[in-house]
């Protein structure tokens, strides 16, 4: 029996060693989460820093929600690399954060929206030259893309640029 045991002894510290590593870094539902949000996040920031250099009013709402975010992201990747954090501070976190992209994402979405809007205007402007039978339809529908580009509402967009891209007029 210990020759048994000694020749599973000599097998088994690497095994040992193994899993004893692989416990020491697991990581709850909660924090895998959080990580996951992280990286998220981070997408959400670097898409967003490309609409905060002109010099208006959305810039600097884009500007805000960036800097909110990433100091964020900083805290919570400060509180991730502590070793003795809390589920309740673990929770708190990722709900300021869920938060704070939540809003990031809201910003990105309006300017992509924008962009898009901003787009068929001026193809619209483009084929309004070349087909007079439509030129009152492009017309009605360059005015509402600027009125709706002014509101940035996010419903207001989302619904013209569904509708433009239902009709097939670009």
């Amino acid at each position: 029996m210990k020759i048994k045991l000694w020749k599973f002894l000599s097998i088994a510290p690497v095994t040992i060693v193994a899993l004893s590593a692989s416990c020491s870094s697991k990581k709850t539902k909660e924090e895998n989460y959080l990580n996951e949000l992280i990286k998220n996040s981070e997408i959400t920031a670097n898409k967003l820093k490309l609409f905060t250099t002109a010099q208006n009013n959305s810039s600097q709402q884009n500007l805000k929600a960036l800097t909110s975010l990433e100091q964020d992201i900083i805290s919570t990747k400060t509180l991730l690399a502590k070793k003795d954090h809390t589920n309740a501070e673990i929770i708190s976190a990722t709900e300021k954060l869920l938060l704070t992209t939540k809003t990031a994402q809201q910003n990105l979405e309006i300017e992509t929206l924008i962009t898009n809007l901003t787009t068929f205007k001026t193809v619209f402007k483009a084929s309004r030259e070349q087909n007079a039978e439509l030129r009152e339809k492009y017309d009605e529908y360059i005015t509402k893309i600027d009125s709706v580009i002014s509101n940035r509402n996010l419903v207001e967009l989302k619904n013209l640029d569904k509708e433009i891209k239902e009709l097939a007029l670009v």
